[in-house]
């Protein structure tokens, strides 16, 4: 991954006059949300407050103002936020990870500046959030609320009406896959979670993908078979490996239609539904979770996107 410079330029949208939020039309709702996406999908560019201004197609200090209006913060503010809610989703899921090679990661010269935004941003320092804190973090008290819809085409077998949830921590054991859209490779990567520990009920097998990387991103998506545990199942053996998910806010839509149209609908989720919802994806990993077994036609599965609001 490369490193991000800890202050890439001066955010010059300091400057606190501008629209409110009930002056910003429903366009630049959409446009400020669209820009949270693509600077999300690549977040170790060295974005300027001139490229997101591109990105939007607005002029740099109409952005500026449009933006904090929408968002509450200046863009580049928001982008050093963006990259530590990054590290905190890394500091759960790659445990072996060096605490300071996250915190490069995400921008920071070294180990006690890290330490210090983090503290800032959740209110513990990135060690203890990775041994104790998982379980109270992930976004705001009150639900975020998305956008009335229309106009909008939903792929085949997607409900057109998500629960907003939250859920976690959860707990479970993957299996790296090469895909979700070859049999053979799904079968193969499920299969040591079936020998190791055969499902015994509803809801417990699925794919996890990370949220980064779905429309424009320089980051590969990764793609896991899952399996649901209980936080108390012993450590799994390779090619299994422990999974654990922070607390926080999803979007639950309900799919019942080919198997194979489920990577589909959580890419047209990510891509379509979240920045046209007036929210952003929030960094955790999008997982799906069938009813029943696999290769049944059609499937029934709930596909769970991480969401945040804006502002």
């Amino acid at each position: 991954m490369r490193s991000a410079p800890e202050n890439p330029v001066r955010d010059e949208s300091q400057d606190r006059s501008g629209p409110s939020q009930c002056e910003v039309s429903a366009a630049a709702w959409q446009v400020v949300a669209e820009v949270l996406q693509r600077m999300q999908n690549d977040l170790d560019r060295a974005w300027t407050l001139e490229d997101a201004a591109r990105t939007s197609g607005y002029e740099v200090h109409h952005f500026a103002h449009t933006f904090r209006a929408v968002v509450g913060t200046p863009p580049l503010a928001y982008l050093r936020q963006l990259r530590l809610e990054r590290a905190a989703h890394q500091l759960v899921l790659d445990a072996h990870v060096a605490i300071g090679d996250i915190g490069k990661a995400a921008g920071y010269g070294s180990l006690e500046a890290f330490t210090r935004a983090f503290r800032r941003a959740f209110g513990m320092s990135p060690r203890y959030f990775r041994r104790e804190g998982s379980s109270r973090a992930g976004g705001r008290a009150d639900a975020p609320q998305p956008h009335a819809l229309v106009d909008l085409t939903f792929p085949p077998g997607l409900h057109t009406e998500p629960r907003i949830e939250q859920l976690g921590p959860l707990h479970g054991w993957t299996v790296i896959a090469e895909n979700f859209d070859d049999p053979l490779a799904i079968a193969a990567a499920f299969m040591p979670l079936l020998v190791a520990c055969p499902p015994d009920g509803p809801w417990q097998l699925g794919g996890v993908s990370q949220p980064w990387g779905w429309v424009s991103g320089s980051g590969m998506q990764e793609l896991r078979a899952l399996r649901i545990m209980p936080a108390s199942a012993p450590a799994p053996e390779p090619p299994i490996v422990p999974w654990r998910l922070p607390r926080g806010w999803f979007a639950c839509f309900d799919y019942n239609g080919e198997q194979d149209g489920i990577a589909g609908a959580c890419a047209w989720i990510m891509a379509e539904w979240v920045p046209r919802s007036g929210l952003r994806a929030g960094f955790a990993p999008l997982f799906s979770l069938v009813e029943g077994v696999l290769n049944m036609s059609p499937v029934r599965a709930r596909l769970h996107a991480p969401i945040e609001a804006i502002g």
